[in-house]
């Protein structure tokens, strides 16, 4: 398991920045996972701080559910999306990797080093009001898979 994990950079102690330019406009793409090293978050925290001094905007990841949908309509879709993932609906927003990580549900993962679950963006130095998240939300996920494999039911 300790060298799947390595093989998947969840021991590197940086990240690395993959750079495209289209018209004269630089896309950095800044490739994260959920756990790694706290050196890794930290240097993930220093280019982050170095591409905002730079002007850089940043696109984000976060599958939500827009505020404007009413509480029963939210929570079908909490129990849609919870019975197509098996990922239940959280209150912090995310899972906490490191406490539930375990290998085909029974044995505890033991990592060969420290590892630390993914900070949240504002840790890691990203405005969320100035920044962008673009990742679809559930309610248009599940319109889009129940679009093609049915309604889905509870």
């Amino acid at each position: 398991m300790s060298y799947l994990l390595g093989s998947v950079g969840i021991y590197d102690e940086e990240i690395h920045l993959t750079k495209k330019v289209l018209n004269q406009k630089e896309l950095v793409f800044i490739g994260m996972h959920h756990i790694g090293s706290p050196s890794f978050y930290n240097d993930v925290s220093k280019k982050i701080d170095s591409l905002n001094e730079l002007g850089y905007v940043f696109y984000l990841e976060g599958v939500k559910i827009p505020e404007d949908i009413n509480p029963q309509e939210k929570d079908t879709f909490y129990r849609k999306f919870r019975k197509i993932s098996g990922i239940p609906k959280l209150s912090g927003g995310h899972l906490d990797t490191i406490n539930n990580t375990l290998l085909a549900g029974k044995k505890k993962v033991k990592f060969k080093k420290k590892i630390i679950n993914q900070p949240s963006y504002h840790d890691l130095g990203i405005d969320t009001i100035e920044n962008s998240i673009v990742d679809v939300p559930i309610n248009k996920l599940i319109k889009g898979y129940e679009n093609i494999y049915g309604v889905i039911s509870l």
